[in-house]
């Protein structure tokens, strides 16, 4: 085999496997392609609106990069944008044409909802751009929906929404020899075939449109209708008959029956506002507007909003209604037409169109909501975007708005060359601010404030501003807290702000009532209700012990007590003391007595003890209060004779009083000090009480106590411990207080048996 004949052999191979080989992939070979790296912000639509001229082309990036699809469910192709990532590296042809080597037709426009049918299938699969067609299969749109497909020789078709349209394939020179390129079996499509011509079929007949643009529909009884709006004569037919329809005419056509004559279509409306300009919010999109003169013979208006000669969106009105409304428009150039429908469902030529130009903004400030980079839907319902008060506009560089607070909008918005934008369709949320508190007097106070607001407050930094005091606010479950210093009485205009200076923006306002400071009454305290001795134990002091004194007692006491201390009268000591006590002031008490000690035989013959000793005190109390009273007292014994049983020097007894009530009829009381001997061989002790006492309707006096002593004897170099438990009952007969009691002094020293000391004494109280 010769080199010319291997060379044959290897070029008939290559055109054989090109054959076979998809018809994309051949004319993806056969395009000019580039490289670009996706950078932060882009979108499949950005990109397609840059290289393309149109934001909806991003079709075209889909085809040539499937790893953008990869994943992703069928019925969600072209949703690229949430796999679009920065550094991602795609494959883009410099000019696309699309690709329709084999195919009879490709869709080169979807919107929302439309689906596609293969000839020999039942399941229907949404439909995608770019997506070819070949004979036999069908293309469906659903409510709001609409699609462009273009056929082989360029001849492009407009179905609008609820249409279903069979594809039967042919160029121009075919459609004027063969059943035609398409059939409508229900819906409406509009064509834009320029100098080309389309044959469709319907259920009622045939339409031959030959060039220029017309609209072809056929509604829920197969009547058939076509206004021609330019270019060539439409021909309108059936078995029964056939009608020429001139530009600026339409005819309609029944099942076997003739059509009808051409008649004039409406007469297209004008436009009463426009061109327009508008802001619209990024990732949220604009509210675009317009409004045109009434027309006599309308039964409905038909809006489309295109770009390019894609329809991005597309609505009808009653006749009643002479103006649109249509919302979440990203940024671009517009075009709007606006179309009459008569009584008998003709549609005029769409009017002149009018510009619609729209500017993305963005949201800024620690109140702006975190909006999606979706792609917006100019289709959808909702209109204003639900911000809070105190959000801000991020915009271009030249451009500016005015906020009206009064209004709580934006308005007075202008681009750099002074050109009026409509406002950014925001409505403002203004939250409900109130005090839950009065302040009272120019005083500092916490002052708590309510919020309700519709939309959640995110945490960020909050000031009060009032009466020229600016404090922060502390998020709480209702709201707010402020410290505020004094206000003066009356009502003060209140400002929340959010964020920092000098950004700072207004959140909301309020009011805040101060009150006059109430006159206060001073009365005097009520006084306290007198009551039996809390002290029977103190009547007949002893130096050894200590005994609980009521710090509470206030006026004058005179009293006289006798006690006995042994096991019975025949062995032991009768003790005896007398003396007083008296009020200085509400603080300060003075009190002294004088005690003597007496022994008797078994004859009961009195047989001196030799104790005579004089005790002198002095104590200070802090304010009583209707639970605590506390105070301190110095006291000092004075030996007057030196018998058996005698102090030996004199003695110091410093002391701390507490007395504490559990309720008014229920205290405990302690008493903490020491016992000094002055002289270097004396007795150093550490003496202590603790008693409670329970009182009875202001007359009887219940009394529970515990003497306890601890220290040394320095003449006799020993440990000393004395214990005393007691209890006694006390009642008041007039001014007149009678105590009865008895305590146990418990053995020690090597003694076999404690001593127990019986008592009973009077009080005489003179004063309160």
């Amino acid at each position: 085999m010769n080199f010319r004949t291997s060379l044959s052999i290897c070029i008939l191979a290559l055109l054989a496997f090109a054959a076979i080989l998809p018809p994309t992939f051949v004319a993806a070979q056969q395009r000019e392609m580039q490289v670009y790296t996706v950078r932060r912000g882009d979108t499949c639509g950005s990109i397609a609106n840059r290289f393309y001229g149109n934001w909806r082309r991003y079709d075209i990036i889909l085809r040539f990069n499937p790893q953008l699809v990869e994943g992703i469910p069928e019925s969600e192709r072209g949703a690229c944008g949430p796999f679009l990532r920065p550094g991602v590296v795609l494959n883009l042809p410099t000019e696309y044409v699309p690709a329709t080597a084999g195919a009879d037709a490709e869709v080169t426009a979807v919107r929302r909802n439309v689906r596609a049918r293969e000839p020999e299938q039942t399941e229907w699969q949404s439909a995608a751009r770019g997506q070819d067609l070949y004979r036999g299969w069908r293309v469906n749109t659903l409510d709001e929906s609409s699609a462009e497909v273009t056929f082989r020789d360029r001849a492009v078709v407009q179905l609008r929404a609820n249409t279903l349209v069979v594809i039967y394939g042919g160029d121009a020179g075919q459609a004027r020899r063969s059943s035609g390129g398409a059939t409508l079996e229900r819906g409406t499509l509009r064509s834009r075939l320029g100098q080309l011509r389309l044959q469709v079929d319907t259920p009622a007949g045939q339409a031959e449109l030959s060039g220029g643009s017309a609209v072809l529909s056929v509604d829920e009884n197969q009547t058939s209708r076509v206004s021609n709006f330019d270019g060539g004569e439409a021909t309108l037919r059936n078995d029964q008959g056939a009608t020429q329809v001139r530009p600026g005419f339409g005819s309609k056509v029944r099942p076997r029956q003739r059509p009808t004559p051409p008649r004039p279509l409406p007469p297209a409306p004008s436009w009463t506002e426009g061109p327009q300009r508008f802001l619209g919010v990024r990732g949220h999109g604009a509210t675009v507007t317009g409004a045109w003169g009434a027309v006599d013979v309308a039964r409905s208006y038909r809006v489309e909003v295109v770009s390019g000669e894609v329809v991005v969106a597309a609505t009808e009105v009653p006749s009643d209604v002479v103006r649109f409304e249509l919302h979440q428009f990203p940024e671009g150039e517009y075009e709007v037409r606006v179309s009459t429908i008569d009584g008998d469902f003709f549609e005029s030529r769409p009017s002149d169109p009018s510009t619609l130009t729209v500017v993305q903004v963005g949201l800024g400030g620690p109140l702006a909501p975190e909006l999606g980079d979706a792609l917006p839907d100019p289709t959808a319902e909702s209109a204003a975007l639900r911000v809070l008060q105190g959000v801000q506009l991020d915009l271009p560089d030249g451009y500016e708005c005015s906020f009206d607070e009064a209004r709580s909008r934006w308005s007075n918005c202008r681009d750099s060359e002074g050109l009026p934008f409509a406002p950014p369709a925001i409505e403002i949320v203004i939250p409900v601010v109130a005090p839950a508190n009065v302040l009272v007097g120019a005083t500092a106070g916490a002052l708590d404030l309510t919020v309700q607001s519709e939309l959640p407050l995110p945490n960020t930094t909050y000031r009060l501003t009032v009466a020229g005091q600016t404090v922060p606010l502390t998020r709480t479950e209702l709201g707010f807290q402020a410290a505020l210093d004094g206000l003066a009485p009356g009502t003060h205009d209140a400002t929340i702000e959010v964020g920092e200076p000098p950004s700072a923006a207004t959140f909301a306002r309020t009011r805040i009532e101060v009150g006059p400071a109430p006159e206060v009454e001073i009365q005097p305290a009520p006084p306290e209700p007198r009551r039996p001795l809390a002290q029977a134990f103190q009547l007949a002091p002893q130096p050894e012990l200590f005994a609980l004194r009521d710090v509470r007692a206030v006026g004058h006491d005179l009293f006289l007590a006798g006690s006995h201390y042994g096991e019975h009268p025949g062995n032991g000591y009768w003790r005896v003391a007398a003396g007083g006590s008296a009020s200085i002031g509400d603080h300060v008490r003075l009190g002294g007595s004088f005690a003597g000690d007496f022994q008797v035989d078994d004859d009961f013959r009195e047989n001196s003890r030799g104790e005579r000793s004089v005790n002198l005190w002095a104590s200070a109390r802090s304010a009583p209060t209707a639970d605590l009273v506390v105070g301190g007292s110095l006291g000092v014994w004075i030996p007057t004779s030196q018998g058996v049983g005698a102090l030996p020097n004199v003695m110091l007894q410093p002391a701390v009083d507490v007395d504490y009530a559990l309720t008014p009829a229920f205290r405990l009381r302690t008493r903490q000090g020491a016992r000094l001997g002055l002289a270097s061989d004396d007795r150093f002790t550490w003496a202590s009480a603790y008693g409670a006492s329970i009182g009875f309707n202001n007359v009887l006096i219940l009394e529970f106590e515990v003497a306890l002593v601890v220290g040394v004897d320095r003449a006799q170099d020993s440990l000393l411990t004395h214990v005393a438990p007691g209890v006694a009952i006390s009642g008041r007969v007039g001014p007149v207080t009678l105590s009865l009691g008895a305590r146990y002094n418990v053995p020690n020293d090597g003694e076999p048996l404690g001593h127990l000391n019986v008592l009973a004494g009077a009080a005489l109280h003179i004063g309160p």
